[in-house]
């Protein structure tokens, strides 16, 4: 496990040197993770806008190591006062985090390994570092806000593609009249894309992502935000993290949500898929939907 030094010391340089970040400009307008990189374009830190699940019911900024382009999760920093960020449960909706006295952090240090962030300036070399959001680009170039939750990463956002992570096409089908179709198919409705079973089951999600399962669903998602009336009790506080003012699900806000359909990654048999329903007051619930019903897609980081 990698710690991350945190000091207001000065310390002698690595060869390699520092690379500062003007945190304070990170406004999360693009996605919720924003990626701090070198000069050879290797990630060394990951800064994130996140909540802090039910047990500490806080919404903060993050910022965590990336030692060998691989973000620690247990080793984060708070960038609100200095505090520690770490130890996630995620079903349990728990996280050791301990407060900082400081004030808001501005600017940070990370060192060209990714293994060292410091909260005062170094002595030494020190470049400005490469700061973009972190998104998922569909094949087709729509690019995607992501949102760490608890310690996972998820689409903040309905997936939204035409083609398969292989470059098929998948076939566009109108709203009304609509016909069933027993092929890969998506219905484009505003900032909608809903598929059916056919376009889900194979090769859907690009490289390193996947269809969430039924239990990322009902035991991460629903134990993190606090339990089966999750969707109901849902304060400003824990929603406006979601998307970039609410984490919207088919353009309603979850606390005034009425009901959500999204696939799940799962087959019921060869003519169902598994759908979750997401209804205010309740737990999410399964069930199967034939291969021709039409959903949203949300992603999950495997």
């Amino acid at each position: 496990e990698c710690s991350v030094a945190v000091s207001q010391a000065k310390y002698d340089v690595p060869s390699a040197g520092y690379y500062n970040v003007n945190v304070s400009a990170i406004d999360f307008s693009d996605s919720f993770i924003y990626d701090v990189k070198n000069a050879d374009d290797k990630l060394i830190a990951r800064i994130t806008r996140e909540y802090l699940g039910s047990t500490e019911d806080v919404q903060v900024s993050v910022v965590y190591p990336a030692p060998s382009e691989t973000p620690n999760y247990t080793s984060g920093i708070c960038l609100n006062n200095g505090g520690s960020v770490n130890a996630w449960t995620m079903n349990a909706g728990s996280v050791v985090y301990t407060p900082g006295a400081s004030s808001a952090l501005a600017t940070i240090w990370v060192s060209d390994d990714g293994s060292e962030i410091l909260t005062s300036e170094p002595a030494g070399s020190v470049s400005p570092a490469s700061v973009s959001p972190y998104r998922l680009v569909s094949p087709t170039g729509q690019k995607h806000a992501l949102v760490k939750i608890g310690s996972q990463i998820w689409t903040a956002e309905g997936y939204k593609t035409t083609k398969l992570a292989n470059g098929t096409d998948i076939a566009q089908q109108t709203a009304s009249p609509y016909a069933a179709s027993e092929s890969a198919s998506v219905i484009i409705s505003g900032d909608k894309y809903l598929y059916n079973a056919h376009a889900i089951k194979a090769n859907f999600a690009p490289a390193g992502w996947g269809l969430p399962t039924s239990a990322n669903w009902k035991t991460d998602l629903s134990g993190f935000l606090g339990g089966t009336a999750m969707y109901a009790n849902l304060s400003m506080s824990k929603a406006q993290l979601y998307d970039r003012n609410t984490w919207k699900l088919n353009g309603t806000a979850l606390a005034d949500l009425g009901y959500y359909n999204d696939w799940s990654c799962e087959q019921s048999s060869s003519t169902k898929w598994i759908m979750l329903l997401v209804k205010n007051n309740t737990a999410p619930a399964t069930n199967a939907q034939n291969n021709t019903a039409m959903f949203e897609v949300r992603l999950i980081k495997q």
